[in-house]
């Protein structure tokens, strides 16, 4: 893998993103996820923890901008994976649904 399939790739943009989101640049660092979120969907799918791990971030930073539709669409995801994941009975599924229900 080259380019932006290469798990460095994600590490990197992670990495910036994060900064971002520490440093309060929240705008900057939602831009980041999504570019990051869109190279994992078009890389590796959707049907991804990686896919899933970034939308939860996404959800996060919908709800601190207070747009609660996008954050309850996007934790939406992250219980739609885990569940197909992982299953109903499993932590990773729970800690989905209680995301949903912040």
């Amino acid at each position: 893998y080259y380019g932006l399939k290469h798990p460095e790739t994600f590490n990197t943009l992670s990495s910036l993103a994060s900064l971002q989101y520490n440093s309060g640049n929240i705008t900057k660092a939602r831009e980041s996820y999504l570019n990051l979120t869109s190279i994992i969907k078009d890389s590796i799918g959707e049907n991804s923890q990686l896919y899933a791990d970034n939308c939860l971030i996404l959800g996060v930073i919908y709800r601190i901008e207070g747009k609660n539709d996008e954050a309850i669409t996007e934790y939406g995801k992250v219980v739609s994976i885990q569940k197909q994941l992982n299953g109903e009975n499993s932590l990773q599924y729970a800690n989905a649904l209680s995301s949903l229900g912040l």
